[in-house]
């Protein structure tokens, strides 16, 4: 991901607990505080949560480049936006660059309220979308006929389809390395999944085990080959946001057994999708 030059003291943070209460998800009470940032900065779009060093922070998000300064200086001086990092540890750095700005996104959001008024909606300012908490089948329509249906997307990521695109690399393997491996993580050093976006919308990947995407095995039939033992995964949940077309990069290390493999084709198994490689001996 992309990141800009950017010092962002008080109101740039790394706090998960803090993260948990909508910082970037902000209701109608909440969107006029947005209006008045982005009319200050133009492009402005609200802040933004992105990786960084294996944890996530708080960035501004914004559609003009060379707004990064002006940004940092109306969010440091303004209370609403300043009051978010109070008493809260970490300076980072850093801009995400969106498509939209926050006054398309709540006058948007205000366009959808106001056809329908029963409607739960937000302003998801990571997504840089506005999100609602309804079944596709029922706000869809709304939001085309207000003309504002390219800002939204439902908040139900099961509804948000297609799904991220996986690529495993490599795609041949020496067996002789993984019989000769120690632990776990040696057994394929340079595993490593590609996470593609490839639909016309930002998405969060939600994913857990540390900073790793761990992958299973299966035959060319596609049977899942036995998992191997003492390999383990810590629960805690992250989250990155993927641009459209954007492809992110985790390091992996295989979950299964394959100590015991005979040479051979073989795939490559997560998310769902099957992914051929090579065992060669």
């Amino acid at each position: 991901m992309k990141r800009h030059a950017l010092a962002l003291t008080s109101v740039l943070l790394a706090g998960m607990a803090h993260a948990q209460t909508g910082l970037d998800e902000l209701a109608p009470d909440e969107w006029p505080h947005l209006l008045r940032a982005a009319r200050a900065v133009p492009g402005f779009a609200g802040l933004a949560f992105v990786p960084v060093e294996g944890t996530r922070v708080l960035v501004p998000a914004l559609t003009t480049p060379g707004r990064e300064e002006q940004a940092r200086r109306w969010l440091q001086s303004d209370p609403f936006w300043n009051k978010v990092a109070a008493g809260k540890p970490g300076v980072t750095r850093g801009s995400q660059p969106v498509k939209y700005s926050g006054v398309q996104l709540v006058q948007a959001a205000q366009a959808l309220k106001k056809r329908s008024p029963n409607l739960t909606v937000r302003v998801n300012t990571t997504l840089n979308r506005v999100t609602v908490y309804a079944p596709a089948g029922v706000f869809r329509p709304v939001a085309r006929a207000a003309g504002v249906e390219r800002f939204v997307e439902s908040a139900y990521e099961y509804e948000r389809a297609p799904r991220v695109r996986f690529s495993v690399q490599p795609r041949t393997v020496s067996l002789a390395a993984i019989r000769a491996a120690k632990s776990p993580s040696q057994v394929v050093p340079r595993l490593q999944v590609r996470v593609t976006n490839p639909t016309g919308a930002p998405l969060l990947f939600t994913y857990s085990c540390g900073g790793s995407l761990p992958v299973q095995v299966a035959d060319r039939m596609g049977r899942v080959v036995p998992e191997q033992s003492g390999a383990a995964c810590t629960e805690e949940l992250n989250s990155a946001l993927i641009q459209p077309g954007q492809t992110l990069t985790f390091p992996s290390f295989p979950f299964t057994k394959m100590s015991h493999l005979q040479p051979g084709p073989y795939q490559w198994l997560i998310g769902g999708q099957l992914l051929p490689f090579t065992l060669r001996p």
